[in-house]
């Protein structure tokens, strides 16, 4: 599925980097000096330079590279900081260029340092092994001769000091995440949504079957939550939905595949990328929107009501280490299962615009001492929808959808009890398990 990469020095610099992405059928357009490619179809050429992924808002990228690169670089930091999309992007000249990521940092992207600047996006994380470290979101570097110039950074997450009442927030974010699903809708005709018949999914899915054709897509055992609420919603909603059932033989025969291509084989890591993998696998679109993010924005874990419970202050502070590496954490290993099968991943509710307004509204609009996400469920009562899932609780992926238990008994099944795996050095049953099928 391709990606951009650069590299100043040596041909074979740039060459490396362009096996270590490029698929048998990429095409692979090249410039010099330094040297810099785009692999495959998803990229688009901007004269001097190339856009790889993509950008939902109106910002129009080409609009934001000037006549001199100091001040192009300068130009998409602003553009990454502002646009709506999963995107890189790079522009260049004479022994000159500068490098922008996505303002959550959807898009995998790797920089190296030494001996000489290099750049590399969406490909598997074996990248570490070359030494690179991981391109700060949202921000934009301008690298001159080989060497770092000039960097700038993405701002620094905080609250707002004037906050928005609940009843304000309730159609600034309705509208948001409305505008952002329109905003791809207008290049994507037909997605599919992984759908667990939740609180998150099924808001999107109630607004996006308004602006395109849709496909519900939910993956899990016989007996899991996520299945018996996508059936039982799936008539309200009036859209189509496919069940795929999870089952140990499935697990077993993709695994290794898996763990490959997220460059992880952390039991957590596996369990949420799976489901992710498998929706990508049936995505007749290959087009895959998530609800990611908004536990994030909203206040939707747990672990946030226990924090709130000492004080709203230890909440937000909770919340923005969570909002700041989310990338990190979740969207890079997301991005990675759904291209290890043949699938573009988007978030509608992470934009640069409803964080800001996630920012800004009381920490009451979202949380309290029982309850989490109220503004998403006062929106979603408003829209209509039943009680079963405005008031459903929040239920871990990799519980709902039932891989947790699966591995649990393939644990079992094999024989790796508490003891077996201490002895071995591993950190316990499902950590050998999930070793165990690379």
């Amino acid at each position: 599925m391709g990606g951009i990469c650069g590299s100043f020095g040596p041909h074979e610099n740039l060459e490396e980097l362009v096996e270590s992405i490029r698929t048998e059928h990429d095409r692979v357009l090249y410039a010099t000096n330094p040297g810099v490619a785009l692999v495959g179809k998803e990229g688009t050429c901007l004269g001097d330079g190339f856009l790889f992924g993509e950008i939902y808002s109106e910002n129009d990228p080409a609009e934001y590279i000037k006549e001199k690169i100091e001040d192009t670089s300068k130009s998409l930091a602003d553009l990454a900081r502002n646009a709506d999309g999963e995107f890189a992007i790079v522009v260049f000249e004479n022994e000159k260029l500068c490098v922008a990521r996505d303002f959550f940092g959807k898009m995998p992207t790797y920089i190296k340092r030494k001996p000489t600047f290099q750049f590399l996006t969406a490909n598997i994380p074996s990248s570490k092994s070359l030494r690179r470290t991981r391109m700060p979101e949202g921000s934009s570097i301008l690298a001159r001769k080989g060497k770092i110039a000039k960097k700038y950074s993405r701002p620094t997450f905080k609250y707002r000091k004037k906050r928005i009442d609940f009843f304000t927030s309730i159609p600034l974010i309705k509208d948001n995440l409305t505008s952002a699903i329109e905003r791809r809708a207008e290049s994507h005709k037909r997605f599919d949504i992984l759908f667990s018949g939740g609180l998150d999914s099924t808001l999107l899915s109630t607004i996006a079957k308004e602006h395109a054709n849709v496909r519900l897509i939910t993956i899990g055992t016989e007996d899991c939550d996520d299945v018996a609420s996508a059936i039982e919603i799936e008539e309200e909603l009036g859209t189509k939905l496919k069940v795929v059932d999870l089952t140990p033989e499935i697990v077993e025969k993709h695994a290794s595949h898996l763990i490959e291509s997220i460059g992880s084989s952390d039991v957590i890591d596996f369990e949420i990328a799976f489901p992710v993998y498998v929706a990508g696998l049936n995505s007749k679109s290959k087009y895959l929107l998530s609800g990611q993010g908004a536990d994030e924005l909203f206040g939707g874990y747990f672990k946030y009501n226990e924090a709130y419970k000492e004080s709203p202050d230890k909440f937000e502070e909770m919340q923005l280490r969570d909002l700041r590496d989310i990338g990190k954490n979740n969207l890079e290993r997301d991005y990675f299962a759904a291209k290890a099968a043949g699938c573009i991943i988007s978030t509608p509710y992470l934009t640069p615009d409803m964080l800001k307004i996630a920012l800004s509204t009381d920490t009451m609009t979202k949380i309290n001492v029982r309850q989490n996400k109220l503004v998403l469920r006062r929106i979603a009562e408003d829209m209509g929808l039943p009680e079963s899932v405005y008031m459903r609780k929040k239920k871990a992926l990799q519980y709902g959808c039932g891989i947790h238990e699966i591995l649990r008994k393939l644990a079992k099944e094999k024989g790796f009890s508490k003891d077996v795996a201490k002895t071995n050095g591993y950190m316990g049953p499902l950590d050998m398990m999930v070793r165990s099928l690379q």
